[in-house]
């Protein structure tokens, strides 16, 4: 995991894998997260992260991988509905 931040423009990105990003989902004004070809995590873009380094923490802590990407699908079958 690496953590690479932007101060000139207020954004975190957590990178999960080294796997080139095929698509990005925008999960929550503020996060959005990049899909390999697989749907595996790749990583986590932030934004506006001077505000929301509690949501930037548990990015760093959050559960298995898999788990997340569950947690993506769930969302979005939730916009959806």
């Amino acid at each position: 995991m690496r953590i690479e931040r932007n101060v000139a423009i207020d954004n975190c990105y957590i990178r999960i894998s080294d796997a080139p990003a095929e698509q990005a989902r925008i999960l929550a004004p503020h996060l959005a997260v990049d899909l390999d070809h697989e749907g595996n995590v790749v990583g986590w873009d932030v934004h506006d992260a001077s505000a929301n380094e509690d949501l930037i923490h548990f990015l760093q802590h959050a559960p298995a991988e898999s788990t997340l990407v569950e947690m993506v699908a769930r969302n979005e079958a939730r916009q959806a509905a």
